[in-house]
């Protein structure tokens, strides 16, 4: 144990004084630090109270990847505080503590005394008994002395009115007894009175340990301590408010939970009256074991600081608390999504979420010696670096931040079946700032421990432009972490951030696992993913593939993505579904007659032999309502157990139902799901309005009383049931289309229920025989008993199924009739009918319609962003059918208008009808609220958001990453990322090597490339995918197509250069193989050269060389990248050589290549061969030495080609071989050239010849491109022709040609203003064009022409992280 452990699990140290008049105790808590023993946690000062299945060690602070081994499963479970005033758990928590301490308390200061210490020791229980022995004796003796006295008297006196001796005795005996007594009891008093004041000083201590830091402890007593000084001295400086030294005051004051101290009045007497005179002198030595209360010191703080402060008398004298700390490291932690999720739920269900999360929060925060610094809202603040400095304070809050984002998503996710849909979708959004901070004490009425500064201010602005489930980091918190040697903690953001105040800022991310879980890639979540290995084998080989002619994905995988996340997802929602109605059941059974138990219907179909034939013709005006019954009606239902038949059976009937949903985009499982959690929110208010007086004691008329003000709805657990399961039944099935489309589709179906309501009445149809299977008798036993309470169940049901189609003219006109009959006729305001039977069932059925009514439709009255999210559900889904031809008009062209007509005649009548029902509470005004805040926002932002809808489906059909919406890429699993990266990285190889429609391929594989890059840069699931090399394909796959100009790279080359860069950091740090790190080394070397630093460029692939071994390295390179790049970029450096003049080392690396690598090259591999030998062959040909190129080149790969593969495979570069050729035979014989028939024919043709402009881009780039080659080749031709006097018609094509060949050459080689871009190629190319451009003036067939740009290619938004400077390359030589 260290010290500073040691001195935490000290308490505090105490002193105690007894007089005669009063006794005085103090508490010395400056050496007690923070003592899990007798401290409260962090959220003491508000709401304490744990979620009741939560273990006190589900937490473990020892364990760095500890879970909750139990978490709630049930909110209703909630409990409150007990009759003392503090939470129970802490009790519970002290004495168990307690128990379990002893053996730190051993280690404890000597002298310090605990709870037992303020009892008497054993020998002054022995002196205390003694003397009461005594005491008895002296009473005997006394007594008998008067007896004997009395007796004598008596017999000198003989009076018979004389007193009786006997009475004497025992009159003085009772006297000198009750003396004793209150003696004994007024010790026995002041012996419990020192331990609850013992209580109290620890309580206290605790609060101000989970308010304050430690080192403001002191300061805070002393300030307490001189304004009782202050108030003893002066009292008329501070009113009546002297503080009273009484250790038995009137009124004990107890922190209670959620609220702050409040000053009891004052009563006439109180020791606060007494004179100054009585007050001590605080700052004499002789009164210094006399000091104030703990309690009375810390309370006259924070309880009358801000009545204090009002006089200005205590401000001249005392300091502020307050200091300032250089170094620290702030942090702010939000729940995305929170508050749009707490407009869905109930305030209990919010603040249990609430308390969950931040009692774990706060258990790690003590682990990590973070200090909390309070919560606002669904923020979480806390700080590291102070009180105490901490070295570590960046890494260490960190640390604490990957833990609170782990143990966040767990109780999120576990929660889900307590807490309802979309909880476990919460995540939290996280961000943090290093720098100095002012803290103190903010004194006042609530005086409270705060910071202040631009430290806090940015960290704000970092978690506010920060991502769900990420943690962001400024700049110099992630200098902080790079200097603390974990660089490999944090990414840098792909966009810079614009924050409110600073402007553009670089940002990292934090990745969520440890370092030494980044080196072993180990997941933190424990999330299963797909290895690298398995997923590398399943694809094409290297960046262009080999397989060219192999079969196409589906390019619409994105919309069909795996089901892992959805099948998941729906799996939480099943349990909560079926938590939800277990809970229903269970008030079933304990409002159901006992008449009924052990009875059961044999056959329910039976049952229901003689119903209508189509559920809609089933449908009644009301349905029965049973009567108050005060027997069974407050039966406690958590007290019942069903049957553990029936909860699985329930189970089993619930997955069935969500499995028989389709994948709608809107009618879907989890949109029933919602609405489940919608109707269970406004029954909830029903069931306990608030209308109510609870506070009386007959029970009897309490129950009356809510029956009659719901309609008996309280009174019908059935009905309950049934309105819960109908929403979750309600859309079974849906296909996606409208009721009239269906019956189109489904002659038969709409034949079946006579075209009205067809897919509500189907949903009926089917969830009820899957209900009534046999196999599912204990289920049926649970849900109804006899026939009576089948037929409600199923007329329940049915009525509510069939009221959510609000589209069916005869249904709707049939219950606005009813409403009228029930709500606003003479009749439904006459006092005598509200206890009429036929008016409360009539009630009680439109009330139940409309519960489930506005719950389909609950999204529109709830959270703008709620609404925002199923509107575009439903815009797709019926954007989907228009598309698909299942739909006759375009949805987009009438939809803002339609909703705003929505709104006004179906949303906002229907929210004012729960008004009007009077049983809904505030709910009724919170759902009108939120309607006509949505309706007024979409009267002003409709038009722009339908736009944006259109847009992010046609790009989601397209497959471009802004299709996918921010929210789908949030919510995918590592899993689903995995999958997807796997998907585009296949298509980037396969797309870009089509040979039909090229050009559009090389654009998709390049928009592929760059949406890989994209959803992994912006995908919270990034940090936890296990094998981190799956975007260094990526990384490589975009490299070719940046020099391809395919995606259009900034002016400056940034993006090129920092991409190169940060591949070469993430790839150093992954140990499991160096093939990644050679291949971004070389990357590094090769762009390094383009910006024609070719010094830095060949350092770099020199030092590949010193790790590299071609025997080891070579193949699995080709495996991986499709082509060996360290070995080609080091013939590279033979053409930089060559162009610095160091002619000799070139030569080297020559004969290096030729014959040390080339023979240990896979012959199979022609890509791979062919840039190989590129570099090596320019560098020959500058040399004249063409006839050596045309054997190195001939037998390394055309001849290598035809053997291995035939001449009618396919590779990129084959159709550029014979005229490499060509040209070298040429070049080294021009009179002795044979082939120049051929020549002419693949080049005179205005159409032919031309190269392929993706392969002439990428070579190029490097040396010289095939436009360079052809139009030499043309131009010696054109010589050849001139000097056998061929036809000259012919010579002046081939002029042409080269002409045309040399000016797309020089497009790429210069910009738009003739700047030269690329030396190395500009070295050849410049001699050959102005010959051609010469002889073509020469023979009179020059043309101007306009520059030619180069051929479109993708145009993308490059993230902004890679537009900034880059850093010097030679830092990588290491």
């Amino acid at each position: 144990m260290t010290e500073e452990e040691k001195q935490d699990n000290q308490p505090p140290a105490a002193t105690a004084s007894s007089t005669t008049n009063q006794v005085i105790v103090t508490f010395d808590l400056r050496d007690s630090g923070k003592d899990d023993n007798y401290g409260l946690d962090d959220s003491s000062v508000g709401p304490r109270v744990a979620p009741p299945d939560i273990e006190e060690g589900a937490l473990d602070p020892s364990d760095d990847d500890s879970e909750l081994s139990a978490l709630p499963r049930r909110w209703s479970d909630f409990s409150g505080l007990d009759s003392s005033g503090f939470d129970a758990s802490f009790e519970d928590e002290h004495e168990h503590s307690s128990s379990l301490g002893n053996k730190k308390r051993r280690g404890a200061k000597k002298g310090v005394p605990d709870e037992s210490m303020l009892v008497l020791s054993p020998r002054a229980v022995l002196a205390r008994r003694v003397l009461m022995i005594l005491y008895t004796c002296f009473v005997v003796l006394v007594s008998t002395i008067c007896f004997l006295l009395a007796q004598g008297a008596n017999e000198c006196v003989q009076d018979d009115y004389a007193f009786p001796p006997i009475a004497l005795a025992l009159f003085i005996a009772m006297a000198f007894s009750l003396i004793g007594g209150v003696a004994y009891a007024y010790d026995t008093l002041l012996q419990q009175q020192l331990v609850n004041i013992h209580k109290a000083a620890n309580q206290s201590r605790a609060i101000v340990t989970s308010l304050f830091p430690k080192q403001f402890h002191d300061q805070l007593y002393r300030e307490a301590a001189k304004k009782q000084e202050l108030g003893g001295l002066s009292r008329e400086s501070f009113g009546s408010h002297s503080h009273s030294l009484d250790p038995f005051p009137a009124t004990q004051h107890h922190a209670t939970p959620g609220a702050s101290f409040r000053h009891a009045s004052k009563k006439k007497g109180d020791a606060s009256e007494r004179d100054t005179d009585d007050v001590p002198d605080l700052t004499s030595k002789s009164n210094k074991a006399f000091a104030p209360l703990p309690k009375a010191r810390l309370k006259s703080f924070l309880d009358h600081e801000g009545d204090a402060m009002e006089s200005g008398h205590f401000m001249q004298h005392a300091r502020p608390i307050a200091d300032l700390f250089p170094s620290a490291t702030v942090l702010f932690a939000d729940i995305s999504g929170f508050t749009a999720w707490s407009s869905e739920r109930e305030p209990v269900q919010v603040f249990y979420l609430l308390e969950s999360l931040y009692k774990a929060f706060d258990r790690i925060a003590r682990r990590f010696g973070v200090f909390k610094v309070e919560t606002i809202g669904d923020c979480y603040m806390c700080v590291t670096g102070l009180p105490d400095p901490q070295p570590d304070h960046a890494t260490r809050m960190v640390r604490f931040s990957r833990q609170m984002i782990k143990q966040g998503l767990e109780i999120c996710k576990k929660l889900e079946r307590t807490l309802g849909p979309d909880t476990g979708d919460l995540r939290l959004r996280v961000g943090m700032h290093s720098g100095p901070v002012t803290a103190g004490v903010l004194r006042g009425e609530k005086s409270r421990f705060q910071l202040f500064g631009d430290t806090v201010n940015t960290a704000s602005r970092m978690e506010s432009t920060g991502e769900r489930h990420r943690i962001q980091l400024s700049q110099t918190t992630a200098d902080l972490v790079i200097a603390a040697g974990k660089e490999n903690w944090i990414l840098p953001r792909p966009d810079l951030v614009e924050a409110k105040g600073k402007g553009d800022m670089q940002t990292y991310w934090a990745i969520h696992h440890s370092n030494r879980d980044a080196r072993t890639a180990n997941s933190v979540t424990g999330v299963s993913s797909v290895s690298g290995e398995s997923m590398r084998s399943s694809l094409p080989s290297g960046e262009h593939g080999n397989g060219w002619d192999g079969p196409q994905e589906d390019e619409n995988f994105i919309l069909n993505l795996p089901t892992t996340s959805r099948s998941a997802k729906n799996a939480r929602l099943v349990d909560w579904n079926v938590e939800l109605l277990v809970q229903q059941l269970k008030r079933v059974e304990a409002q159901r007659s006992p008449n009924l138990a052990g009875k059961f219907v044999e056959d329910p179909m039976a049952v229901l032999k003689d119903k209508a034939e189509t559920p809609y013709e089933e449908v009644v005006e009301a349905f029965q309502i049973p009567k108050f019954d005060d027997g069974h009606v407050f039966r406690d239902s958590m007290s019942v157990e069903l049957d553990s038949k029936a909860v699985e059976q329930l189970h089993q009937v619930v997955t069935i139902i969500a499995d028989k949903y389709r994948d709608n985009a809107f009618h879907s499982f989890e949109h029933a799901s919602h609405v489940t959690m919608s109707v269970h929110k406004l029954l909830n208010r029903v069931v306990t309005p608030d209308e109510v007086d609870y506070q009386r004691d007959a029970v009897d008329a309490i129950g009356l009383d809510v029956h009659n003000y719901t309609y008996g709805i309280t009174s019908d657990a059935l009905s309950q049931f049934a309105i819960v399961f109908s929403a979750l039944i309600h859309d079974v099935d849906h296909t996606g289309v409208s009721n009239p489309r269906l019956a189109e589709e489904n002659p038969e179906l709409g034949d079946k229920y006579k075209n009205r309501s067809i897919a509500e009445q189907n949903s009926v149809d089917i969830a009820w025989e899957l209900l009534m299977q046999p196999q599912y008798k204990e289920l049926q036993q649970a849900i109804f008993r006899s026939e009576e309470e089948l037929l409600r169940f199923r007329s329940a049901v049915v009525n509510a199924v069939m009221a959510t189609d609000i589209f069916e003219k005869d249904g709707k006109a049939f219950r606005n009739q009813r409403w009228e009959k029930a709500f606003r006729s003479k009749e439904a305001h006459e006092e005598s009918s509200a206890f009429d039977d036929e008016q409360i069932n009539l009630k009680a059925t439109i009330v139940i319609e409309h519960i489930i009514q506005a719950s389909d439709v609950s999204h529109t009255m709830q959270h703008w962003s709620i609404y925002q999210k199923w509107n575009e559900k439903l815009f797709r889904e019926m954007y989907m059918a228009f598309d698909a031809g299942r739909a006759v008009s375009d949805p987009s062209k009438g939809w803002y208008k339609g909703e705003l007509w929505f709104f006004d005649n179906y949303v906002i009548p229907l929210g004012k009808k729960l008004d009007e029902c009077n049983v809904f509470g505030v709910s009724s005004d919170e759902y009108l609220n939120y309607a006509e805040t949505n309706r007024k926002i979409w009267a002003q932002k409709g038009e722009e958001v339908v736009k944006e809808m259109v847009d992010r489906y046609q790009k989601r059909k397209e497959l471009e990453i802004g299709g996918l919406t921010t929210d789908e890429i949030n919510g995918f699993s590592a899993k689903d990322l995995e999958y997807i990266m796997k998907k585009l990285i296949e298509k980037g190889r396969n797309s870009g090597t089509k040979k039909v429609d090229a050009a559009k391929g090389q654009n998709d594989a390049a928009q592929a490339w760059m949406d890989a890059l994209e959803i992994y840069q912006r995908a919270p699931s990034a940090t936890e995918i296990k094998d981190r090399s799956i975007i260094f394909p990526v990384y490589s796959g975009i490299h070719p197509w940046l020099k391809g100009g395919k995606i259009f790279n900034d002016e400056e080359g940034f993006f090129e250069q920092n991409l190169a860069r940060k591949f070469v950091r993430e790839a150093k740090l992954y140990r499991k193989n160096p093939i990644h790190y050679y291949r971004a080394l070389s990357m590094l070397s090769e762009v390094t050269a383009k910006i024609q630093d070719y010094s830095t460029a060949i350092k770099l692939s020199e030092f590949i060389l010193t790790m590299y071994k071609q025997e080891k390295h070579s193949r699995e390179f080709e495996k991986m990248y499709g082509v060996d790049r360290a070995a080609t970029q080091f013939a590279n450096t033979a053409v930089y050589h060559e162009h610095l003049g160091n002619h000799d080392k070139a030569s080297q690396i020559i004969e290096y290549v030729l014959n040390t690598f080339l023979p240990g090259m896979d012959p199979t591999n022609t890509l791979g061969n062919f840039e190989l030998m590129m570099p090596i062959i320019y560098v020959l040909h500058l040399r004249r030495e063409d006839k050596r190129c045309y054997d190195v080149f001939n037998d390394e790969v055309e001849s290598k080609f035809q053997k291995h593969h035939g001449p009618d495979a396919f590779t990129p570069t084959k159709s550029i071989h014979k005229p490499i050729l060509w040209l070298f035979k040429i070049a080294h014989d021009l009179d002795g050239f044979d082939e120049l028939d051929g020549v002419v024919e693949y080049f005179a043709e205005d159409d032919k010849g031309m190269p392929f402009p993706f392969l002439e881009n990428i070579v190029v780039k490097t040396t010289w491109g095939p436009s360079q080659m052809f139009a030499e080749l043309c131009l010696l031709a054109a010589k050849k022709l001139e000097r056998e006097n061929g036809d000259m018609e012919v010579r002046n094509k081939m002029l042409l040609k080269a002409l045309k060949l040399t000016r797309m050459s020089d497009y790429n080689i210069r910009d738009k203003n003739g700047n030269v871009l690329l030396p190395i190629a500009h070295a050849h190319h410049q001699p050959i064009f102005d010959e051609i451009v010469a002889l073509a003036k020469s023979v009179g067939i020059f043309e101007d022409e306009e520059r030619q740009e180069p051929t479109p290619g993708v145009q993308v938004k490059l993230p902004q992280s890679y537009l900034v400077t880059p850093t010097p390359a030679l830092e990588f030589l290491s």
